[in-house]
């Protein structure tokens, strides 16, 4: 098992995951916005024993994509993507698979990763996977369209308050994206207790068969979704 990170993840909460599973950083994509560039859920896409990413990132990150590839036998997709700086350019890779459905906005989501499904559940939120913790047949998030939109897909759905993810450069960040899900454990970035719905988010996850696991001692950081494989 390997975690894909971003590798501007906090020291602690880095040195933490590096005692638990193999890591693997990231290089900053050049075509992104600075702030998010080394993000995994805004360069990679992971379904069904494939790994999507765009020809540019690859070119770019070649030696570690194909790293990860040859470490986990995934097949690589190359895709024609062309990402850009600025929304909706950037959310191409952004969305989530829940109950067989593709959860995105969903204009805007690569033409190679929809083509492989039938159903599309279209969200105006473009930072999908960002926004989202993805359990088993359950999402958590702050955004209410992603949660009305687990809830007709037949799934249950967590709305918590956008509050307490940190982003350099930005208001707030995501919880999805200060979060990993590996089996049946959900790690933050962070210190999931000092948000103020631990509660809620604690009993949810336990609800699920999941066990919440915090990284570090410090407030909760958006570092881009932590993806395991």
């Amino acid at each position: 098992m390997i975690a894909v990170i971003d590798p501007r993840m906090p020291h602690s909460a880095k040195a933490r995951l590096k005692e638990i599973c193999e890591v693997v950083e990231l290089p900053p994509f050049s075509v992104l916005d600075s702030r998010v560039a080394s993000h995994p859920d805004m360069l990679i896409f992971r379904f069904d024993g494939k790994l999507f990413v765009c020809r540019e990132y690859y070119e770019e990150a070649r030696e570690t994509i194909d790293g990860i590839t040859k470490k986990t036998d995934l097949e690589l997709i190359v895709t024609s993507d062309r990402l850009g700086k600025i929304y909706p350019e950037d959310v191409k890779f952004n969305a989530f698979i829940l109950n067989g459905a593709i959860v995105g906005n969903i204009e805007h989501i690569s033409e190679e990763i929809k083509s492989y499904f039938k159903v599309q559940k279209n969200v105006r939120q473009g930072y999908a996977k960002c926004s989202s913790v993805v359990l088993d047949g359950a999402v958590i998030s702050a955004d209410r369209g992603i949660y009305t939109a687990t809830l007709e897909l037949g799934a249950d759905a967590l709305l918590i308050s956008p509050e307490g993810v940190k982003l350099d450069g930005y208001d707030c960040g995501f919880i999805g994206g200060a979060s990993g899900v590996c089996g049946n454990k959900v790690f933050f970035c962070g210190d999931i207790t000092k948000h103020g719905d631990f509660s809620k988010i604690s009993d949810f996850c336990s609800r699920h068969g999941y066990e919440v696991i915090s990284l570090s001692d410090e407030p909760l950081y958006d570092v881009g979704t932590t993806i395991f494989i």
